[in-house]
């Protein structure tokens, strides 16, 4: 089973010194083969949290038998030591799907072809002006094109059960801290790579 790989949602954080700038509030997914696909393997964040707990409660160093129980020197004064407890990792329950170049087969005569697909797991708090920042941010801009070859995507991503939207242009999304972007469709479209169109009525969240 492929690997899954996991990737920071970043927000901005001001007047905060316990905060860096680009302190994640969540994180999105996608299988290793998408990474591969993608070449963005290697900006995979470990993302596991772990949290220190400090036991409170004192527990007997006897058993019910009269037998005792034999702990490390931390341990010895019936309280255990502190210890980090790994955080969960959830994959996200909104699936995003993006269309590759890549032919599935050979169509026959007549036929359209059919594309090879790759998904991200989002959390299910991501509106899609927050997806199109992220993916626009996260992937390398001479993987997208209007016209993919076998080895890029198209501008646009899809929601299971929903519609499509166009990817943020990697300038304009790595410009952000923010996860905003304009709402109207000729600013969407200024956003979008050329060749790329926008249609009125997307209904964006």
């Amino acid at each position: 089973m492929a690997k899954r790989l996991y990737f920071p949602l970043y927000r901005e954080t001001t007047d905060d010194a316990g905060r860096v700038v680009d302190d994640p509030l969540g994180n999105f997914s996608c299988l290793s083969v998408t990474a591969k696909f993608l070449d963005i393997e290697n900006l995979a964040k470990p993302f596991l949290k772990t949290t220190t707990v400090t036991p409170k409660k004192a527990r007997t160093l006897v058993r019910a038998d009269g037998s005792s129980v034999v702990r490390s020197a931390e341990n010895n004064a019936g309280i255990p030591a502190p210890y980090k407890k790994p955080g969960r990792l959830a994959k996200g329950t909104r699936s995003v799907i993006l269309t590759t170049g890549k032919v599935i087969g050979t169509p026959g005569a007549g036929q359209r072809p059919t594309y090879h697909s790759l998904s991200f797991r989002f959390p299910s708090f991501a509106t899609i002006l927050v997806i199109a920042d992220a993916l626009g941010t996260l992937i390398p801009a001479g993987k997208i094109d209007a016209t993919p070859s076998g080895s890029e995507i198209s501008p646009y991503f899809k929601l299971a059960g929903g519609g499509s939207y166009p990817i943020m242009q990697k300038a304009a999304a790595t410009a952000l801290n923010e996860a905003q972007v304009p709402l109207t469709a000729a600013q969407l479209r200024q956003l979008s790579k050329a060749g790329v169109e926008v249609y009125p009525g997307f209904g964006l969240p």
